[in-house]
């Protein structure tokens, strides 16, 4: 059974209809288009007729029709006889999916649980769109920023100060994922030997990260209510994370 979604909440989803750059049904095409790509409105899910959408958001008929004929040529709806008009996505399966990743994806049946990351959230498709305005002075130069952007790396410094922990865009390294993040802290934080206590379970390339250099892992347990911080402080005083014991009596390590 195709689910749907009723009139004013697709008012309500869509918001004013006021870009005075293009004609009203574009700006309508334009917001539901985001909407069903960033998954608010499900794709599946049949659409309100045009003459209730039309009421539901003060304008002509005529408008809605001509939103979901653009929508329906970019392919994110399909008219069905029968179901109305049907959101769906304009993707094929060869194009999204990594058969190296997850080779069996294709079955619809199969849970794929080799990847934790859920999809995107609300508002990235918007978000991409909106940094296009401001990529051409990159396209200039090499393109690449070992530590950020230097407004991104601005942008997310005023958040921690917000937040009450003062901080400055120098003090900020934008990593291209996790992953790199971690390898980035091994590399400048680890000497071979040296014991690192890590979460048990944890994500296992920052441990293959800390494995790289050689570091010596101590598990600490997390179970499913969180981390057992009299049982972590415990293995901190017993594994003495640091230097490695050889090393003890020649060097001090600096507190932090």
């Amino acid at each position: 059974m195709t689910a749907s979604i009723n009139a004013r909440r697709v008012a309500t989803l869509v918001g004013p209809l006021d870009d005075a750059d293009r004609p009203l049904y574009l700006d309508l095409a334009e917001n539901l288009r985001l909407l069903i790509g960033e998954g608010r409105i499900p794709s599946a899910t049949r659409l309100p007729s045009e003459r209730e959408l039309s009421s539901a958001l003060g304008v002509s008929r005529t408008t809605v029709t001509r939103a979901y004929t653009e929508l329906r040529e970019r392919e994110y709806v399909d008219s069905r006889r029968g179901s109305g008009t049907v959101t769906r996505l304009p993707l094929r399966a060869q194009s999204v999916t990594d058969r190296v990743f997850a080779p069996w994806s294709q079955d619809p049946d199969v849970v794929d649980l080799n990847c934790a990351a859920p999809s995107a959230p609300a508002g990235v498709a918007a978000a991409y769109e909106s940094a296009l305005a401001d990529l051409a002075p990159y396209l200039s130069s090499h393109g690449y920023y070992p530590a950020g952007l230097t407004r991104l790396r601005e942008v997310i410094a005023e958040t921690y100060v917000e937040r009450g922990l003062a901080t400055t865009p120098e003090q900020i390294m934008v990593t291209s994922g996790a992953l790199a993040g971690a390898a980035v802290l091994a590399q400048a934080l680890t000497s071979p030997g040296d014991r690192v206590v890590v979460e048990d379970p944890v994500y296992p390339n920052a441990t293959q990260a800390l494995g790289h250099r050689s570091a010596r892992l101590v598990p600490a347990p997390v179970d499913p209510d969180g981390w057992d911080l009299p049982a972590t402080a415990a293995i901190v005083r017993q594994a003495a994370p640091g230097w490695p014991t050889s090393s003890r009596t020649s060097r001090t390590r600096p507190a932090s």
